[in-house]
């Protein structure tokens, strides 16, 4: 299960690994918006081990499909932190302050 450990680690690492610069360019804006609507059923965010399991079932994405997204949606300016251990915010559409 996908965890807020792991949310962590893809912000840092993500932006920095070759593998996840290729893995972006196959993140289609059919993943972008599942993603997205995901993120509005945890109220926008993902804080907790349970918020991150529930967008990871919803999505039924794969841990690099999840952070390539996370990466793409940081580069767009909806995704921001929102504490030191991880958790991150969607912050457009219907999330959009």
């Amino acid at each position: 299960m996908k965890t807020l450990k792991t949310l962590k680690t893809l912000a840092i690492l993500a932006a920095l690994s070759p593998a996840a610069a290729m893995a972006e360019s196959s993140v289609s804006a059919s993943d972008l918006d599942k993603f997205r609507a995901a993120m509005t059923g945890t109220n926008c965010m993902v804080n907790n081990e349970e918020q991150a399991g529930q967008v990871e079932r919803a999505t039924g994405f794969s841990e690099d499909r999840l952070e390539a997204i996370v990466v793409e949606l940081r580069k767009l300016g909806e995704i921001e932190n929102i504490n030191d251990q991880g958790g991150i915010r969607l912050i457009s559409g219907d999330c959009a302050k």
